[in-house]
């Protein structure tokens, strides 16, 4: 959009001077003039702890000057900052899943707002926006920072690890306390008189009804607490005050000090000394009560080497779990060929142990039989089966994949029709109460989205599994279509003659046809332009465009100086150009990595500013953000005028904006209440 300035000269060179070359030298916006939206646009997956720092840095210093003019709209702007690290992490509803740059978030909200950080562990809101991995992986995060051991303490120790030690032992014990009723209304014993084998035994008695009573309810700290073998024990590690210096101790070690007491000869008590041993009785003790909390839990994962795979109750076992360890549910060897027909029924893992035959034969009925409404699949992203599917020839593994992959869908669409508007959103007249789904995924498949990222998780990936998964949840007639570019567009139709939809297998190798080198998004809005001109398409049957890439497109103009429009510039005069008042919703899904410098070394720009109309930007993994373009989908469509090449011109499209897209992340329904209380007692 055009500059305030009142002097011409002074509002085009304000222009211009924001713009960049991208990657591959088409014209971007270097800013969206926005700095929390440049902030939710650019925290990704793999950002690093500089980056993470630099985007905290930002907002602060906003938030600051605001909180000497404006208290309410500072109160805004800090709550925002708080939030955007809960949509960030969480992994389980409305959030993108992030782990590691989320981590570094918190640790920069920790060295600024200490109290606050602390308030909000101690309110459990690690384990409300993401999981008790966590509270070991952050502080092994602090670790990759390149500061002194003084610095860490200084920082990090009062409002992150000290706090994390609290709540966790605390819960822990809560926990315990909980778990010692169980075994004595069930089991006629204290905790303290009973083995972790009785309580394992006990357990899968009431689950399979042998004997009646109340099977435990134990939090999955259980599970992920730090233990002594663990790899991020011997990683990881704390310091303890010895004296003026501190002194490194492993994260067992400090965890449990935080209930150890040195008592004295006149009966006084004290902290432990830093500089002394802790026994070896408060190490075994530790190990026992874990034993028996995690044996509470009855993980899957006990079952195979007792003989007992066969009595696995599959519902009980996170989707991740079961698809991580699918090998050994269907009993195939984890690497050489997939069984033979002949193999078909035992599987060729342990073709002779009964056990493991019959766990097959149940994992294959559950996928075939559970329904959507009884499986777990939140943790598992469309990109996970997509990739893997492709790549697996076991019937039985294809057919658990499916049954995954079904289910998610099923969910989703069930999610769309009771989908709760979040504050803001505005229904258009003819879309009051209809979630339309009027959008196609348009997949890049260029050479750059392959160049970072492990195998399986590259933005290839990522955007194949989420381009499947979107195009199967669209609605009619926008269903089953997608679109694929690199040199040259392609209109790809998912369904067979007869209507139905093509396997996934199928579809997976459609979309990966054609990809190439070249990044010629330009192109795609000629093929889109010329196809509706041609056609007379109405300007109210023009889908929402979802385009998943890593948006370095290839320059259109030659490199001319002269030229200094965005990309995105160009594909509205296109389309003004083709005779359309109307242009689509573009919705650009941002899979580059911050890392990925392969090409001109350019940082990621931006394709308008925030206040640019009928423009979403999304970023990440997740399907969970289809929520948000759904939101935007179902803004007014009106007239509106946008500024391009320095000339006004007017457009058609929906209401949304980068800056209302950001505004409905930090505005879902009920999903931040718990933390708003939190930060609304910082503001008192």
């Amino acid at each position: 959009m055009a500059s305030a300035s009142a002097n011409s000269f002074s509002a085009a060179f304000d222009t211009i001077s924001n713009r960049q070359r991208g990657a591959k030298g088409e014209i971007e916006e270097a800013s969206s003039g926005s700095v929390r939206v440049d902030t939710f646009s650019k925290l990704v997956q793999n950002s690093s702890w500089e980056e993470v720092r630099k985007m905290m840095d930002d907002m602060s210093r906003e938030f600051e000057q605001l909180k000497s003019n404006n208290l309410v709209a500072a109160k805004e702007y800090f709550t925002d900052m708080v939030k955007l690290w809960a949509f960030k992490r969480d992994p389980h509803s409305k959030g993108e899943g992030n782990k590691i740059s989320s981590h570094y978030y918190l640790l920069c909200l920790a060295m600024d707002y200490p109290e606050m950080v602390r308030a909000m562990i101690m309110n459990g809101m690690i384990e409300t926006y993401g999981t008790w991995k966590d509270m070991r992986k952050i502080i092994i995060a602090i670790h990759s920072l390149d500061m002194t051991s003084s610095q860490k303490m200084q920082y990090f120790d009062y409002p992150i690890v000290s706090a994390i030690r609290k709540y966790l032992m605390e819960a822990r014990s809560e926990s315990l306390k909980n778990l010692d009723s169980w075994t004595q209304r069930n089991m006629g014993k204290s905790l303290e008189s009973v083995t972790a084998d009785e309580i394992r035994e006990t357990i899968r008695a009431l689950l399979n009804k042998d004997i009646s009573g109340d099977v435990p309810d134990i939090p999955l700290l259980a599970k992920y607490i730090v233990s002594e073998k663990g790899s991020d024990n011997k990683k990881g590690y704390w310091f303890v005050k010895d004296g003026s210096k501190y002194r490194k101790v492993s994260l067992v070690n400090y965890l449990v000090r935080y209930s150890l007491t040195k008592y004295g000869k006149n009966g006084t008590s004290t902290s432990y000394p830093a500089n002394q041993s802790i026994p070896f009785s408060v190490f075994a003790a530790y190990r026992t009560a874990n034993s028996k909390h995690k044996a509470a839990m009855d993980l899957f994962e006990s079952y195979f080497p007792r003989k007992e795979a066969h009595k696995i109750h599959l519902e009980r076992v996170a989707s991740k779990a079961k698809f991580g360890t699918r090998k050994a549910l269907l009993n195939e060897n984890v690497k050489g060929p997939a069984p033979t027909s002949a193999e078909e029924h035992t599987g060729n893992r342990f073709p002779e142990d009964s056990h493991r035959v019959e766990c097959r034969s149940n994992t294959r009925r559950y996928y075939r039989e559970c329904g959507a409404k009884n499986m777990q699949t939140k943790s598992i992203l469309p990109h996970h089966i997509t990739y893997k599917l492709s790549n697996t020839k076991s019937v039985a593994e294809c057919d658990m994949f499916m049954g995954m992959w079904n289910a998610k869908i099923e969910q989703y669409r069930d999610r769309i029709k009771n989908l709760e508007l979040p504050e803001g959103v505005t229904l258009n007249q003819d879309m009051a109460g209809v979630r339309k789904g009027n959008v196609i995924s348009v997949f890049d498949t260029s050479g750059s989205m392959t160049w970072v990222g492990q195998e399986g998780n590259k933005p290839y990936d990522i955007a194949l599994g989420l381009t499947a998964f979107l195009s199967e949840i669209a609605a009619e007639p926008y269903k089953n279509k997608a679109i694929t570019f690199s040199q040259y567009p392609r209109l790809v139709n998912l369904t067979n003659s007869d209507g139905t939809i093509k396997s996934l297998k199928e579809r997976y190798e459609l979309l990966t046809q054609g990809s190439g080198a070249n990044t010629n998004f330009y192109a795609t809005n000629v093929l889109l332009a010329e196809l509706c001109q041609q056609n007379n398409v109405s300007e109210d049957d023009l889908p929402v465009l979802v385009i998943f890439s890593d948006e370095g497109w290839d320059a259109q103009t030659g490199m001319k100086p002269a030229d200094y429009r965005t990309h995105h510039e160009k594909i509205i005069q296109l389309w003004l150009d083709h005779g359309y008042k109307r242009v689509p919703t573009y919705v650009y899904w941002n899979l580059k990595e911050p890392n990925d410098y392969s090409c001109y070394g350019t940082n990621r720009g931006f394709q308008t500013k925030s206040d640019f109309p009928g423009v979403m930007f999304l970023q990440g993994r997740s399907p969970n953000l289809f929520d948000l373009i759904i939101y935007g989908e179902m803004t007014p469509v009106e007239e509106t005028k946008v500024v391009i090449e320095g000339k006004e011109v007017t457009i058609k499209t929906n209401t949304i904006t980068p800056e209302q897209n950001f505004r409905n992340a930090m505005s879902l329904s009920g999903f931040y209440e718990p933390l708003v209380e939190v930060v609304n007692r910082m503001f008192k």
